[in-house]
């Protein structure tokens, strides 16, 4: 998207190639209409679910398909597949991104903006889609352009999901050359109408004749037509290849003599085709625009400031813009509808539209363009890549391999992926890096970091044996005395690799370390890098303050930076982050600012997936809100898009609830999921301690209260907050305050965790009631009140032992800031007796009953009226046998 605040162009760099191949090329002014190519489109997708435009380079495939997707506004989603985009998982992300496109076209289409293209690989989302797109009244249509690069993926995955069993609404349109129609005879066999051919595509003569008038185009490109070529001549010497009918009209010659050129051999073809071009079309154009087409024909897509780096002019976004509107084979795409090069009617006039705008050469033009450029300049190329790879390494690091690949520059291959890795792997592109790096030349192959990076790939791809083999090779073939490429990659990957948490610690102080002392570090990098130290941080528990803050500052530089996939991702770990840590209002803010993009992704590590149903679950457990706590974990325990560690602390969580509720069905449910965690420590996680937490929390809600306590007066683990308050909880519970007090002391930097905070104020407030000093008692009792009111930890005061209820009835009589948390805090739990007979709104009001507040600011409290209350009230001393509000409130205490 276009910022309006930027200045000058080299303030708004070009967004990624990737977020640009979802829109069709725009029409240009001298694109033959043609209906009938339309038509047989249309009639294709409406009879059938799958359609193939299928022809050789040159046949206007796009250009036809473009046209009829023009009559569909709003319905048509697009795709050009790109380089890399010949895995399923990565194809599969791409077919999400170009629905999402549809998200605002129709509301029973909005859903598709929940849908993370990181998930492209689960069922779930298959699921999803299916049934977001069978939902609608009219068929949705996906153009899936350059087909053939997706190769074997083409049926694979996703996308392969979407040929064989998609809803009906979905219709599919592949646009390729000749192999895609191999790949998809299984559902075109027997169905010809399915797959439009060269011989439909190509144009008849009275096509031509419509092609030869257009003369405004050839006028824009300033090219000289000294004779009209007729028609017929055109047609007998192109075959009515479109291409050739371009090339005819371009350099004005009546026998362009390239009949039957698609149908020879490869060889004889391109050097037939490029001596064509070059002598007869590239002779003819004005010589800035020869050298435009010369120039930046090694770039598949084209922005602006490409073309200026490439060309080394300023005036490129008014060539683009002759080039376009004057038929030079080049295309234009955008993502907004606003006025662009082509509706200016002073072609020398033009200027950057205010909008990324995205030109695309014919693919069988820029090839020829390069042949010509190999024949008079054999430095032209390579020039030009190295060009376009420095231009896009910021912006596009995939980019910048391809264009340094083609420049046979393999030491700046290694490098952009040394540099650039984590990023990539953090945005779920680690099986494309992985296949980079294998590809690369000895002895780039082998260089330590590029090994160590094959590590860290081996292991987020679920193959921890290689990742184990290829960090030994980089081991020892760094050596004793490793380079700088090494020593900057070897923290990072440990960072990935590592599960001790001092080895983790010190390598999580090297990486910032270098953060801090990189001054010129890229900010995507920079962004990347963050997110991976507050990752790693809330895995092996390291300082939490430090851990969010880390966060934190991603989401600010993926923000500033335009990386939404990274913003995304900093943000869903920041919300458990601060759930764990107990700063639930926060955590609850950072869910309201992902909104829809809050559900779970599938992890772009072993490790990251399933944190905002954890973080939900937590914050809804803390407020004592079980039903929606229990739904959330059982969420988290029961799909496939948790990563293990999320699932293990789920099912923990799980058993807290079930503990907290006495629900044995969903005790038994939680014993289940807690047979599945590790016995030790595995990924950072103590899971032994939570395996204890678990067991006696359970214990205790079945009444066997020593087996609980006993359990809690073995831990000894100062690292774990969460459970050593709930053992400290328990002991205290069983009379021993003092005990549980030097518990929660003991946690160090944890003691700032709020739960942990508020937890040792209550029970510190506890032990000075019991020795006399009412006046600290109360005053603790405020502060943890307070506490545990801004963030919602209900469940540290509602329900607790009867001191607890005591000491909070005496404060609330003493008068306090947090009457209602108070006022429920001080009821005992309604299993039995009398209050076990009230209603849950009954509840509500003898909870305000205990409080200072008069009768109507407690109607006001509860949204009722006046009159209600009352009736509510006279409900509550029937049942209670009382005749008062003071009586009500001592009944039940």
């Amino acid at each position: 998207m276009s910022n309006p605040v930027q200045s000058s162009r080299q303030l708004a760099p070009s967004p990624p190639t990737a977020t640009r191949r979802y829109a069709p090329p725009r029409p240009q002014p001298h694109t033959l209409d043609r209906p009938r190519l339309h038509d047989a489109i249309d009639a294709s997708v409406r009879a059938h679910r799958i359609t193939v435009v299928r022809a050789p380079s040159g046949f206007g495939k796009t250009s036809a398909v473009s046209g009829w997707a023009a009559g569909h506004p709003r319905r048509v989603a697009w795709l050009s597949l790109g380089t890399y985009d010949d895995e399923p998982s990565r194809l599969g992300s791409r077919v999400i991104r170009a629905l999402q496109s549809l998200a605002t076209a129709d509301s029973r289409l909005s859903a598709l903006a929940a849908v993370d293209p990181a998930e492209a690989g689960g069922g779930v989302v298959f699921d999803a889609l299916h049934d977001i797109l069978a939902g609608v009244d009219a068929p949705v249509f996906l153009v899936i352009d350059d087909a053939q690069r997706a190769g074997d993926a083409l049926t694979g995955g996703l996308l392969g999901a979407l040929i064989d069993a998609g809803p009906e609404q979905l219709r599919l349109v592949f646009v390729g050359t000749g192999s895609i129609d191999a790949r998809l005879a299984r559902w075109t066999l027997g169905t010809p109408d399915t797959v439009i051919t060269d011989a439909q595509l190509a144009f008849d003569v009275t096509e031509i004749a419509a092609v030869l008038s257009d003369t405004d185009a050839t006028t824009a490109t300033d090219v000289d037509t000294p004779t009209p070529p007729l028609p017929g001549d055109v047609l007998a010497g192109t075959g009515g290849w479109p291409i050739a009918v371009q090339f005819a009209r371009l350099s004005g010659r009546r026998r362009p003599g390239l009949a039957g050129a698609p149908d020879t051999g490869a060889q004889t073809t391109t050097a037939l085709l490029r001596d064509y071009v070059r002598d007869n079309v590239m002779r003819d154009i004005p010589d800035d625009l020869r050298r435009l087409a010369l120039d930046t024909a090694v770039c598949e897509e084209l922005t602006v400031p490409l073309a200026e780096a490439l060309t080394g002019r300023t005036d490129a976004a008014a060539l683009l813009a002759r080039a376009t509107r004057g038929g030079l084979f080049l295309s234009a795409s955008d993502t907004a509808d606003t006025p662009t090069p082509a509706d200016t009617t002073d072609a020398t006039e033009v200027t950057a539209p205010s909008h990324p705008t995205t030109y695309r050469w014919h693919p069988l033009f820029a090839k020829l363009c390069r042949a010509i450029s190999d024949e008079e300049d054999p430095a032209r190329n390579a020039r030009a890549h190295r060009a376009a790879a420095r231009h896009l390494e910021r912006d596009d690091p995939f980019g910048a391999i391809y264009h340094w690949q083609r420049a046979d520059e393999s030491e700046e291959v290694a490098r952009v992926i040394v540099e650039h890795w984590v990023r990539i792997v953090i945005e779920a592109d680690t099986a494309a890096l992985d296949r980079i790096c294998a590809a690369l030349p000895t002895p780039f192959d082998n260089d330590p970091a590029i090994l160590l990076i094959r590590a860290c790939a081996a292991d987020i791809l679920g193959a921890p044996h290689a990742a184990r083999t290829f960090l030994a090779q980089a081991v020892a073939r760094a050596g004793a005395t490793p380079d700088a490429a090494f020593a900057m990659t070897l923290p990072r990957a440990q960072l990935f690799l590592l599960d001790d948490r001092a080895a983790l610690a010190a390598a999580a102080d090297s990486v910032h370390a270098g953060l801090i002392a990189d001054t010129q570090i890229d900010r995507h990098v920079h962004a990347a890098l963050l997110f991976l130290l507050g990752w790693a941080g809330m895995r092996h528990r390291l300082t939490p303050a430090r851990t969010i803050d880390q966060l934190r500052t991603a989401v600010t530089e993926a923000d500033a930076v335009g990386d939404e996939i990274l913003a995304t991702r900093a943000r869903r770990l920041l919300s458990f982050t601060l759930a764990w840590a107990g700063a639930l209002r926060d955590a609850g803010r950072v869910l309201d600012r992902l909104g829809a993009a809050a559900e779970d992704d599938r992890p772009w590590l072993a490790n990251g997936g399933g944190a905002t149903t954890v973080a939900m679950g937590i914050i809804a457990y803390w407020a004592e809100d079980h039903e929606t706590a229990a739904r959330h974990f059982i969420r988290a325990v029961s799909g496939e898009r948790a990563a293990p560690s999320f699932r293990g602390v789920a099912a923990v969580m799980l058993a807290l609830t079930a503990a907290r509720t006495h629900d044995d069905r969903l005790a038994a449910r939680a014993s289940i999921e807690l047979d599945t965690l590790p016995r030790g420590e595995r990924h950072g996680v103590s899971w032994g301690a939570f395996r204890d937490l678990a067991d006696a929390a359970l214990a205790d809600s079945r009444g066997r209260t020593d087996d609980a306590v006993a359990i809690a007066e073995r831990h000894t683990a100062s690292n774990l907050p969460l459970v050593t308050m709930v053992f400290a909880e328990l002991i205290r519970r069983a009379g021993d305050a003092e005990r549980a007090l030097e518990m929660l002391r003991g946690l160090g930097p944890y003691r700032e965790v709020t739960y942990v905070r508020a937890a040792t104020m209550l029970t510190a407030a506890l032990v000075h009631a019991e020795r006399g000093a009412e006046r600290l008692a109360h005053e603790l009792c405020e502060q943890a009140l307070e506490i545990g009111d801004r963030e919602g930890l209900d469940r540290l005061f509602v329900g607790a032992e009867p001191a607890v209820r005591q000491l909070l009835a005496d404060h609330l009589q003493r008068g306090t800031a947090h009457e209602e948390l108070a006022a429920r805090a001080a009821r005992p739990a309604a299993t039995s007796g009398p209050i076990s007979m009230l209603s849950d709104r009954e509840r509500a009001v003898l909870d305000l009953l205990g409080t200072r507040k008069t009768a109507g600011e407690i109607a006001e409290t509860l949204h009722v009226s006046v009159n209600t209350l009352k009736t509510h009230t006279r409900s509550i001393y029937r049942k209670l046998g009382v005749n008062s509000r003071e009586e009500a409130v001592q009944s039940v205490r």
